[in-house]
């Protein structure tokens, strides 16, 4: 970790940030650490439902976490190609479907332990998964694209919400530090308000939807304190 880093840094400092992300990121406003910390979701998907294949049902949208046992192109009637998977786990196996995004097959390679998060729906006569986030599992990191309330963030071409995710997870991690918070110790008990840090974390990745609502008040407080 660079300890030499404070708010005012560039993101061009940041790992994986070079030239071309700086200036997508300039398009949202974002040209510092501050700013990153600061660019918050304005929704959720949730895929905290995670489900063992033998028990998901058509319609749910969930997470199944499994082994890619197999992975190829395939093509419709028409000729559209698309990719398909199939997942298991302990309790069985279930189709996985993808339209154009042929690069999957040298990434979702047979063997890798996965997340798929996403809706189950009828693909032929079979239910399968259609069109799934993926996340390749890893036992020194904790999911944040699937198994959770996932954060969507305000994007811009090139800049995603899995991309600004896998960049703002690490800085949460090694430079809450960084976030100072000015807001007295008084007024916070009086009003039941978290603190900056924890309200920053949880605004990004909160455990439920109350956690990001008391998250969304604090950070709502500040604003209001500051125009006053």
């Amino acid at each position: 970790m660079d300890k030499k880093l404070s708010l005012t840094t560039p993101v061009s400092r940041l790992f994986m940030v070079g030239p071309v992300y700086v200036k997508r990121l300039k398009k949202l406003g974002i040209e510092t650490i501050e700013d990153l910390f600061y660019h918050f979701p304005h929704r959720y998907k949730d895929y905290s439902l995670v489900s063992k294949i033998k028990q998901v049902q058509p319609g749910e949208t969930v997470t199944i976490q499994g082994k890619i046992k197999t992975i190829k192109n395939e093509y419709t009637k028409k000729a559209r190609r698309f990719q398909k998977a199939e997942l298991e786990d302990e309790t069985g196996s279930i189709d996985v479907i993808w339209f154009n995004q042929p690069f999957l097959i040298r990434i979702l390679k047979p063997g890798t332990r996965v997340n798929l998060a996403g809706k189950t729906d009828w693909f032929g006569r079979k239910i399968a998964l259609v069109s799934p986030e993926y996340e390749i599992l890893s036992s020194s990191k904790q999911p944040i694209h699937t198994g959770r309330l996932v954060p969507v963030y305000p994007e811009t071409y090139g800049v995603s919400s899995k991309w600004l995710r896998s960049r703002i997870a690490p800085l949460l991690k090694n430079y809450n530090h960084l976030l100072v918070d000015w807001l007295p110790e008084k007024i916070k008990k009086k009003e039941k308000l978290q603190n900056l840090r924890q309200a920053v974390k949880t605004i990004h990745f909160p455990e439920n939807k109350a956690a990001s609502q008391k998250a969304k008040e604090r950070l709502a407080f500040e604003e209001m304190f500051l125009i006053h």
